[in-house]
């Protein structure tokens, strides 16, 4: 081959091989750039995700906000010392409403969003003017109304179905499965106790019809049911003004601000706020069987001494939260009473329900195992007699009570998180299909659930598991703890973890001297009895100091204050406008220091603060150490500090004098070790004992019980 050719073929290689390494190069920097802008774009959308994620928090920031101020505005602000000055307020889900001291209407403050959030007025009756109702047509004004119970539709776990879901209230707790949608007095029904709904709005505003609202005497599928709940849109400008659209869908505010291309709408928000301390709380609440003291001789009086609760069933306990009845949204218009069961009536009667004594007994456990720390067993709804008698056999009574309520179960169970938790909560875990759902039978009513899925979707809006409430009363004004505390004299260890709890929330102020005692309002306690036999002075309620026990006192002259300046609400049957009308001062002053003694008497013997005491380190192998008769006195009194009669020294921590019980050696006699807790020689002279408190008032001294 000649040089030349040679030469042109190597240079056509080397222009070959250039041509690859350009192309390739061109190839990974259009890869680059092009791997750049794609991490660009998802970077992006990443920002503005996170920027829509923070607006829409803002949003909803903005929404609580408002209903913080409004719950503020709506308390009472006074300072004047004046009673009159003072306002009353009440909650509800949705509004306060606020009224004047005589209990006439003065405002209400809406807790949803509005054009306009408060209202003011002679009476209630402004809130159903025309101003403040929704317009039949507001479905077609979406720029103004949105509905917050607009349902969600989704197909249901069984093929075929779809299951609607309702956001704020489901009307399905008013539908009637068990037939008529008007049942009539000791029918059968499902409809939640006390809950309806109209597709027409109330008060003297003109009477409105909406069209969207479907009864449940208008269908014959409860899905079909819808109850909007529209609220106005508030509209966000840049400039962080608020306000809503007239009419015209033009904006308008408090201040005439305008949006502009400088200041433009930048978000809107709508909500509506539910009042939790208004419904049934699952954490607290059962089924009761009401129980008192019998006083006459009545068939009702007989059951009660006859069938009394066993300790810890806390469901028969008379003021107890946990006699709130679950009954009224899990098993509505049956009368639960295991002797006469039955459907209610407008009467407060009972008619033949179907159910027996069995059944309530069911439903009962039932409700018990779901609720938290209330303890199965025990008198079984009053139907185990403590002992039985000559009429036992008669009556077809069970054998008597042996054994007491399972308060050491109840007691290791954890209270509910949400309402959803009750849904699992005696289901176990299957490895095939997971968690399974709790669905608990009625028992004697086929084909229905005292508690499943639907149940609980239909019972969301009465149900709760938090309900905490203000801690002031409806004047505004702080209210008293009912539970005694250790005063601080004492001793850090003279209280336990409950009674600092307790403290801390009855405080205004940090710290447990200075602005912290002037500031809190729970009573404090040292000595269960007179100083020196002086029947004129209580130690726990000194005349003069600065003090803890001082502060006593103080707080009766606080709730003192109450009763006789305040004017309370009351009802056509009398005309006193406060305790003092009606009662007298002097038995005003009676009725607070009798608050006082009762306070200062619970909790006698705390069993915390119990576990160390043992005065004189009594042992079984030395049970000649136990002292008797005036020695037992006199060991008592040798305990009391010598130099600070402001509390026994720290063998004694409880507030009344001690049981001296002999430690355990055989626990496995329980019928003797019981025996040696209860023996009368085992306990020092005054357990369990309290005197009378003494209050000197205005030169008159005024005892307690």
């Amino acid at each position: 081959m000649k040089p030349s050719a040679i030469s042109t073929l190597n240079m056509k290689r080397r222009q070959a091989m250039a041509l690859v390494m350009v192309v390739t190069t061109v190839a990974l920097i259009s890869m680059l750039i092009v791997a750049i802008f794609s991490l660009t774009r998802t970077e992006y959308k990443a920002s503005q995700s996170f920027v829509a994620a923070r607006s829409a928090k803002q949003l909803g920031d903005i929404g609580v906000a408002i209903v913080q101020a409004q719950i503020q505005n709506a308390q009472n602000t006074a300072t004047a010392t004046s009673p009159a000055a003072r306002k009353i307020h009440a909650t509800q889900p949705g509004m306060v409403r606020v009224y004047n001291a005589n209990g006439t209407f003065e405002r209400a403050h809406k807790l949803y969003s509005s054009a306009q959030m408060v209202v003011q007025g002679s009476s209630e009756s402004v809130l159903y003017g025309q101003a403040h109702q929704v317009p039949a047509d507001w479905g077609t004004k979406p720029a103004r109304f949105v509905d917050l119970n607009d349902p969600v539709v989704r197909p249901a776990l069984t093929a075929g179905q779809m299951a609607v879901y309702f956001p704020v209230i489901d009307p399905r707790a008013a539908y009637n499965t068990l037939g008529s949608q008007t049942p009539s007095s000791g029918s059968p029904t499902t409809q939640v106790e006390g809950f309806s709904y109209s597709d027409k709005t109330a008060g003297s505003g003109g009477q409105i019809t909406y069209q969207e609202v479907v009864l449940p005497t208008e269908v014959s599928d409860s899905s079909q049911l819808r109850l909007p709940m529209p609220v106005e849109w508030m509209y966000l400008l840049q400039d962080g003004t608020t306000g809503a659209l007239d009419d015209s869908n033009k904006f308008v505010s408090s201040n005439s601000t305008q949006p502009s291309s400088s200041n433009p709408i930048v978000g809107r928000v709508a909500f509506w706020t539910d009042d939790e301390s208004c419904k049934v709380n699952i954490n607290t609440a059962s089924e009761p069987t009401y129980m008192s003291s019998p006083y006459f001789y009545h068939e009702r009086d007989r059951r009660w001494a006859h069938f009394p609760a066993s300790s810890g069933e806390y469901q028969r306990y008379p003021g107890h939260p946990a006699t709130v009845a679950l009954s009224a949204v899990l098993a509505p218009g049956y009368l639960l009473d295991p002797l006469a069961p039955g459907y209610m009536t407008n009467s407060n009667s009972s008619s033949a329900s179907g159910l027996s004594r069995a059944n309530v007994l069911a439903i009962k456990e039932y409700i018990y195992n779901m609720a938290p720390k209330i303890a199965q067993g025990g008198s079984l709804g009053g139907t185990v007699p403590f002992a039985r008698d000559d009429f036992s056999t008669a009556n077809d009574e069970p054998d008597e009570l042996n054994q007491l309520a399972d308060t050491q179960t109840a007691k290791s169970e954890r209270l509910y998180a949400s309402v959803d938790e009750m849904l699992f909560n005696n289901s176990g875990y299957d490895t095939t299909v997971g968690r399974e759902q709790t669905r608990l039978p009625f028992p004697g009513a086929a084909s229905r659930f005292l508690f499943d899925q639907d149940t609980l979707e239909k019972s969301r809006f009465f149900l709760t598991a938090h309900s905490r409430a203000p801690e002031f009363s409806m004047f505004g004004l702080p209210r008293v703890s009912i539970w005694p505390v250790a005063d601080e004299t004492q001793g850090d260890n003279m209280r336990n973890s409950f009674d600092n709890m307790i403290a801390l929330c009855s405080t205004l102020a940090s710290g447990r001297t200075g602005a912290g005692v002037n500031n809190s309002y729970i009573f404090r306690r040292a000595l269960n009895r007179t100083v020196g036999g002086n029947a004129g002075q209580t130690f726990d309620l000194p005349n003069t100091g600065s003090g803890g026990l001082a502060r006593n006192a103080r707080l009766l002259d606080y709730l003192v204050s109450q009763m006789s300046d305040l004017t309370w609400p009351s009802s056509n049957l009398g005309s006193s406008a406060h305790f003092e009308q009606k009662y007298g001062a002097d038995n005003v002053k009676q009725l607070a220091v009798q608050f006082f003694d009762y306070i200062r008497s619970t909790n006698l013997y705390d069993g915390v603060q119990a576990r160390d005491n043992n005065p004189g380190n009594i042992t079984p192998d030395n049970p000649a150490s136990l002292p008797t008769s005036t020695a037992l006195y006199n060991h008592r009194d040798n305990l009391q500090s010598s130099t600070d009669i402001q509390r026994r020294n720290q063998t004694m921590r409880t507030y009344t004098d001690q049981r001296m019980t002999l430690p355990p050696t055989d626990l496995t006699n329980v019928n003797n070790q019981t025996r040696k807790r209860s023996d009368d020689a085992a306990v020092f002279p005054g357990h369990g004992m309290v005197t009378p408190a003494v209050w000197n008032s205005g030169g008159q001294q005024y005892r307690g019980f």
